[in-house]
């Protein structure tokens, strides 16, 4: 649920009947805050409006509500109703971080945040990118290498590749340096200087990609 919504989404997440839902909107329906499409959908006339009304819910409440929606939006997705549902699923629960307290649930949203970051890596979008992936970083812990090598990798390796990309080399190195540290798979750390040699022959710097690609 964001700037668009439908009402059964709505109503589903408030645990209310369609009926009372759409009784609920009609305030805000006749004053002009929300519009509704011939199709059902409902939209808020303004970003501006859905952030104030975002922003008049205490942060604990906030947080348990996103954590719903994201919930909603997340079961939809599973159950193969919505497989561009994504970047709702993992925007609403990645600001429920805080009630992300069962582990497998946890990694689950880990999972779905370096699958959204690889989409938008992969469709140019690289500041997304980076913000999923550091978000799924910031889920997992960058300190249980040996529990989870594999997720911490491919989520620093593309967290790297979208910061070199905006011209942030020290931030990126960093990335690439903490994978060289930790990992101990000898194909992820030739496939990290094969990465840096690509990205630096991108970006012209091409006696940096000459000696990334020897080592």
């Amino acid at each position: 649920i964001g700037n668009s919504f439908e009402l059964g989404a709505l109503s589903q997440t408030l645990e209310i009947t369609e009926t009372s839902c759409y009784s609920s909107l009609q305030p805000a329906l006749r004053s002009g805050l929300i519009t509704e499409s011939l199709d059902g959908h409902f939209e808020f006339a303004h970003d501006r409006i859905r952030e104030a009304a975002h922003e008049m819910l205490p942060p604990v409440q906030r947080e348990a509500l996103h954590f719903r929606i994201g919930m909603n939006l997340l079961q939809q997705y599973e159950n193969g109703q919505d497989q561009n549902a994504i970047f709702n699923v993992v925007l609403h629960l990645n600001l429920a971080a805080p009630l992300l307290k069962d582990k497998t649930l946890r990694v689950r949203v880990v999972e779905l945040n370096l699958k959204a970051a690889k989409l938008a890596k992969n469709s140019g979008y690289f500041e997304q990118a980076g913000t999923h992936a550091k978000a799924g970083l910031t889920l997992l812990g960058t300190e249980d290498w040996d529990r989870h090598a594999d997720q911490l990798t491919e989520l620093k390796t593309i967290l790297g590749e979208c910061l070199y990309l905006q011209n942030e080399f020290d931030q990126a190195e960093q990335q690439f340096k903490e994978i060289r540290v930790h990992t101990k798979s000898a194909q992820a750390l030739s496939q990290i200087y094969f990465t840096i040699s690509k990205l630096d022959h991108a970006q012209g710097r091409y006696l940096q990609a000459i000696e990334s690609g020897s080592k």
